[in-house]
Order: structure tokens, then C-alpha cells, then sequence
């Protein structure tokens, strides 16, 4: 991306940067708008807000009212805005990401620097089918930026589907989702996960490792067999009672933390043991490449 600065964790503009830039996905602002304005944040936002409104109506103190209305207000421009026009480009090796509405900002990611990526998507964007997408990045953790490295992780602010699936093949085109099969935790797993027991579920593909959990907000992680840092297997007492543990996967600080809960104790320590072994086996074809 010549002429413009790098972000945190990019490489340094080569060779690969040659050649047309070729358009991966852009956010249009009705998606961007939608997205923010069902977002978990927002409505939590509007609540407080219509409490210190309705406590200003109660007590007739319009500085209050004025107040509630214009951090609301800053709080929406800066959600919008930071995102707007957000637009995912490819030219040779590098991704190139640009947003911004009063200030534009761009960011180089090179796909191999990439550690792991989250899909997320919270309940009220389940209701509109919308998911955002975040990258766990070697170097980002580094905030001495303009922008903090949370925001400079957002490859996908808010999107469909087909859009996560557009960004994850540019990211990693020799992943398909689709031929990993979701493995269910055990029915005795129920006791600590009551509510969101059928949403915890992993799955091993050729290239990466899957999770799916939560309830509120689920979220589904990805991490590279060869991006593995550590593997750690975690046994409280109430999982020794009930044989099971957690398999904990260790990449760069950011976004993506891996962790498949509440296994049977013998699955999870075969997990743990194979996928030392899917990694060393995926660094060593790397290397011999």
C-alpha cells in the first residue's frame, strides 16, 4: 500500500504489494447502520440513556436530558463513522483495509501473520442475520497507534453469511468450513453448560481447529493447526467429577481465544495430544516449503 502508513502488525510494503488491486468485500452504510444499531452495545446504551432521561424528566433537569442525548449521540458517530465506507482489498499477498468517515484510515494485514479469526454474532444479530468478524494478529497487540488494536482486529464490522465466508477465503482459501464436522460436548457436560450446551461444539479440519460456544453472544473460533503457540488441558472439580475437561489453545494476545469446553477427559486429552501433533506437523511443511 504505497504511500500510506502501515497498521500494527503489518509487514513492510514488498514486491507482493504489485500488480491491481483487486475489491474483496465492502460494507455498505445501510448493513454498517443496521449492524451498530442491533448490536448488543447499542441497546445497552438506549437503556441507559432512557434511564437518564427518564431521571431528568423526573426530576425536570434538562442538562441531564441534553447530556444522556449527546453521549448517546457520540457513542453512535463513533461506531458509524470509524466503520464507514469499511472496504477489504487484495493486491499480490496483502490485504488492504480502508474505513473512516471524517478521518480515513487504511491498514495493510498480511494473511500470514494472521493467528486465529472470531465470528461473532450476538442476539439481536441473530434476528437479522448479520455477523462480525474479528483477527487475532501477530503484532497488533502493540496499542502505541492512533487506533487501539481492537479496533484495527474488525475485518468484517457487519455482514451476512455469504460475507463472512467471502472474507475468511480471503484470508485463508485453502479453508472450508463446511468439511469439518461440529462434535457435540457429552450429555453430561448439561450440568455445567444448562443453557447453551447444544451451542459448545469443535471440530478438526485439515488446516484449523474449530469452536463454537456461548449464548448472549456466540462466537465461533478458528485457529491454524501451524499457529498454535501452546496447548494447556484444564480440570476443575466439578468436571473431575464429572470426567470431562478443557482443552485450551494458546496463539498471540488479541480477539481469538480458542478453548474447546467440557470434554470427556479421555477425548480431551487425545485432542490435546493430536493436535501437538497436527502442529508440529504443519510448522514442519511450512518450513520444508
Amino acid at each position: 500500500m504505497s504511500g500510506e502508513p502501515e497498521a500494527p502488525g503489518s509487514t513492510t510494503p514488498g514486491p507482493a504489494l504489485d500488480g491491481p488491486e483487486e475489491l474483496v468485500h465492502a460494507v455498505s452504510p445501510a448493513t454498517l447502520i443496521l449492524g451498530t444499531a442491533v448490536s448488543t452495545p447499542a441497546v445497552a446504551a438506549l437503556i441507559v440513556a432512557g434511564l437518564v432521561i427518564g431521571t431528568s424528566v423526573w426530576t425536570e433537569t434538562s442538562v441531564t436530558f441534553v447530556g444522556a442525548m449527546l453521549a448517546f449521540a457520540g457513542w453512535a458517530w463513533s461506531n458509524v463513522g470509524r466503520n464507514w465506507g469499511f472496504r477489504m482489498s487484495r493486491r499480490g499477498g496483502t490485504l488492504r483495509i480502508s474505513r473512516g468517515l471524517g478521518s480515513t484510515t487504511a491498514q495493510g494485514l498480511r494473511p500470514d501473520r494472521i493467528q486465529g479469526v472470531v465470528v461473532h454474532q450476538d442476539l439481536l444479530q441473530r434476528l437479522t442475520g448479520l455477523y462480525r468478524v474479528t483477527v487475532t494478529v501477530l503484532g497488533y497487540g502493540d496499542q502505541s497507534g492512533e487506533e487501539s488494536s481492537s479496533s484495527n482486529s474488525v475485518v468484517l464490522p457487519f455482514g451476512r453469511w455469504a460475507d463472512v465466508v467471502t472474507v475468511l477465503r480471503a484470508i485463508w482459501p485453502e479453508v472450508d468450513l463446511n468439511l469439518i464436522q461440529p462434535t457435540p460436548q457429552p450429555a453430561r457436560a448439561q450440568w455445567l453448560t444448562p443453557l447453551s450446551h447444544a451451542k459448545h461444539t469443535w471440530g478438526v479440519g485439515e488446516d484449523v481447529l474449530v469452536a463454537r460456544h456461548g449464548l448472549v453472544e456466540h462466537a465461533m473460533t478458528i485457529v491454524p493447526h501451524r499457529r498454535m503457540q501452546s496447548l494447556s488441558l484444564h480440570q476443575g472439580p466439578l468436571q473431575r467429577r464429572l470426567g470431562l475437561a478443557t482443552v485450551a489453545v494458546h496463539t498471540t494476545d488479541g480477539p481469538g481465544s480458542l478453548r474447546v469446553y467440557h470434554l470427556d477427559q479421555s477425548v480431551a486429552r487425545r485432542l490435546l495430544d493430536e493436535q501437538l501433533a497436527r502442529g508440529r506437523d504443519a510448522r514442519a511443511a511450512v518450513g520444508a516449503v
